[in-house]
């Protein structure tokens, strides 16, 4: 099974020695998939069954699960694997290698390194990684529950990767380059506010305030026109410490930050007015912060300013939504 590759984060692929692999369509290439991902472990049939039929299962349902085995059976021999029996269920060996399988390691591998302090090779990772998503997982295969679910867990991972990586990118004084990412990725994600903070910092670190004010306008239009939702109080108080032209706004991991009149030292980012009342000077911010945070500020309720748009507020007009294709 010579230089087989199996693609995953998109439409269903096998490719061998360059040729591009007939795959079995319907209910057999679903159960493929499920054998993939239960690469080295046993599919049992009641998870099976469960995927392929759910509920309503058909009296021929084991009937026609043979035919599918079979089918497959007869497929991998001609590419050099086996679909092995076992006493509980099924499990296919096939050489090569699964991209969403390589896509959560080089994940993990990424996020251990910058645990460790080597931001170089966990951008590397990141990006890696990031490069074999070619769409929607599984694009092309009927899920049912279990497909679906892992089909969720690689977007969300992808989603969190790429803001990874823009991240690094602005710490690593590259805001151009996280500019890139960060405009083709808010044109297919366009309610990730994570991405959006990022996006209005790596304009306004590359000195184009003008870019970073319309990237908030255009973040509020979204989520105004499709979601009837306001940005949260830490994309409006990052769009405001913007236009003040606080040198301090930044992104970046860490610990809880501490804030003193009004940011928060260490890490440079700048709190929200009624956040700095709320947490004090030289004292520990009590609001949670996830990894998931656009920027070092407190993510409370009572974070923000009067609770008018803030694009109004400061520039006379509503949010207007992009026109870039969702």
């Amino acid at each position: 099974m010579e230089q087989l590759t199996v693609n995953l984060l998109g439409p269903m692929e096998v490719w061998q020695r360059g040729r591009l692999v007939s795959i079995p369509t319907g209910k057999a290439r679903t159960l493929l998939a499920m054998l993939l991902l239960y690469r080295d472990r046993v599919l049992r049939r009641a998870t099976a069954y469960t995927e392929l039929w759910g509920d309503a299962v058909p009296a021929s349902a084991a009937s026609n699960f043979r035919s599918y085995l079979a089918e497959l059976r007869l497929w991998s021999m001609d590419l050099g694997g086996q679909l092995f029996q076992a006493s509980s269920g099924w499990s296919l060996t096939i050489g090569g290698n699964v991209d969403a399988l390589r896509f959560q390691t080089m994940i993990n591998d990424g996020r251990g390194a910058r645990r460790r302090g080597d931001p170089a090779s966990a951008l590397r990772l990141l990006a890696d990684a990031v490069s074999l998503y070619r769409g929607a997982p599984m694009l092309d295969v009927a899920q049912g529950p279990a497909l679906f679910g892992y089909a969720q867990a690689l977007l969300v991972q992808w989603q969190s990767a790429v803001e990874d990586s823009a991240e690094l990118l602005i710490e690593a004084g590259e805001p151009d380059r996280a500019r890139l990412l960060l405009q083709d990725f808010v044109s297919r994600q366009p309610y990730r506010e994570r991405a959006w903070g990022q996006l209005m910092v790596a304009c306004s670190r590359s000195g184009d305030v003008a870019a970073a004010v319309d990237a908030f306008r255009r973040a509020c239009g979204y989520l105004a026109s499709d979601l009837n939702a306001r940005p949260s109080p830490l994309l409006t108080a990052l769009y405001e410490a913007i236009l003040r032209g606080d040198p301090r706004v930044r992104l970046g991991p860490g610990p809880v930050p501490h804030c003193s009149r009004g940011w928060h030292r260490g890490t440079g980012a700048v709190c929200a007015p009624k956040c700095a009342q709320a947490c004090g000077a030289d004292r520990s911010c009590a609001h949670d912060r996830t990894s998931n945070t656009m920027a070092n500020g407190c993510g409370g309720s009572d974070c923000g300013g009067d609770g008018s748009d803030p694009a109004d507020r400061h520039t006379g007009a509503g949010g207007a939504r992009s026109s870039t294709s969702t």
